[in-house]
This record gives structure tokens, sequence and C-alpha cells, in this order.
């Protein structure tokens, strides 16, 4: 995805730098991306119950 953003936006081919290559690599070593929150069902309940529609009215 990095080499075709940059291929795309800046028109340069990163393959042709191995060096770089190894690098980006090497700092991707034990990344572990965050798990995103999730609402359980009754929290989604109450917020539609209780959230006042004056400023949620377009969530709901």
């Amino acid at each position: 995805m990095l080499k075709a953003t940059i291929l795309i936006k800046k028109n340069i081919d990163i393959s042709r730098f191995p060096k770089l290559i190894a690098f980006i690599k090497r700092q991707n070593d034990g990344y572990k991306p965050k798990k995103s929150k999730l609402l359980t069902r009754e929290e989604m309940d109450r917020f539609l119950k209780e959230a006042p529609n004056d400023k949620y009215l377009l969530s709901k």
C-alpha cells in the first residue's frame, strides 16, 4: 500500500531502492494495530433513548 501511494502521489517507484524497502520492513517489526472499541447492544439502545435530539438527531 505504501509503495502504491508513493507511486501515485510522487511518481516515484520505490522498488528501485532496496535499502529503503529493507528499512521500512525493519520499522514494521513488532507493530500491532489498535483495535477499535465497539459499542455493545445495550450502549446503543441507551444512546438512542437518552441522547438529546437537538444535538444527535442526525446520528440517530
